[in-house]
């Protein structure tokens, strides 16, 4: 099922699914300047580098927007 929304590049998630979510989804270009800030400002365990396994909580606390990888075409977020 992840694997069919990340081909029509839909979100795969419950909420979604029931129309809950509240934060916008993060596009491309959002992916792109987000991941960068976050490299630089040193919020992993060292400067340049982020666990993956806070991406999406840092997304979603400091950008307020949803990371979905499916919506970007991907099953998994490492494929980003």
């Amino acid at each position: 099922v992840k694997e069919q929304c990340a081909m029509t590049q839909q979100p795969f998630s419950a909420k979604w699914a029931a129309g809950g979510a509240s934060l916008p989804l993060a596009s491309w270009d959002d992916v792109t300047r987000c991941l960068k800030e976050l490299l630089e400002s040193g919020c992993g365990p060292e400067v340049g580098v982020i666990t993956l396994s806070n991406v999406k909580r840092l997304f979603r606390s400091r950008f307020n927007l949803e990371l979905s990888e499916t919506f970007l075409g991907h099953s998994r977020l490492y494929e980003l």
